[in-house]
């Protein structure tokens, strides 16, 4: 419970601005959990996962492009948890490289992002929708507008189709 109101805590900070609080807690939250636990425990992944997420949003990218990767790894290495989270780590990674000036590397994560979410949840699912955004806008970044435009008026019309249009995700 205590390292839960600390990784809490630490989201707050991030929350407030306070990265440097917030980055400081979590290191701590990841070096316990990673002690009690194994290194790939979904636990541990997710810390690793909201620590390198608070560089990204501190714009540190150069710190938050390693933690994912390594969590990639991990994730990837346990046949236990089979896709679970992948194609998140992979676009949150996407994002990273494309502030890093990686873009190749980006549209080539987030293209293996979609096509997991497509063969782990199928094409009409709100993950594949958000994943097939974000493809979406870093093609848009890299100057391929069309494509882009194609990718997001899919999204727009299946999640109109599967949440409705009363949905708040959808007004």
């Amino acid at each position: 419970l205590t390292l839960a109101c600390r990784q809490a805590l630490a989201s707050a900070y991030a929350t407030a601005g306070r990265y440097e609080d917030a980055v400081s807690l979590l290191n701590e939250v990841v070096t316990i959990r990673a002690k009690q636990n194994k290194p790939d425990e979904p636990s541990v992944l997710l810390a690793r996962e909201e620590l390198a997420n608070t560089h990204f949003i501190a714009s540190d990218y150069e710190s938050a492009a390693p933690i994912y990767e390594s969590v990639l790894e991990a994730r990837r290495a346990n046949p236990d948890h089979r896709n679970q989270g992948i194609p998140e780590v992979l676009s949150n990674l996407a994002d990273t490289y494309q502030q890093l000036g990686r873009e190749e590397e980006a549209e080539a994560l987030v293209q293996e992002a979609l096509d997991l979410s497509v063969a782990t949840f199928g094409d009409d699912h709100q993950m594949t929708y958000r994943t097939r955004t974000r493809f979406a806008m870093i093609l848009s970044e890299n100057g391929e507008n069309e494509r882009a435009v194609m990718h997001l008026e899919e999204s727009v019309a299946g999640l109109k189709n599967s949440l409705g249009l009363s949905h708040h995700s959808t007004l």
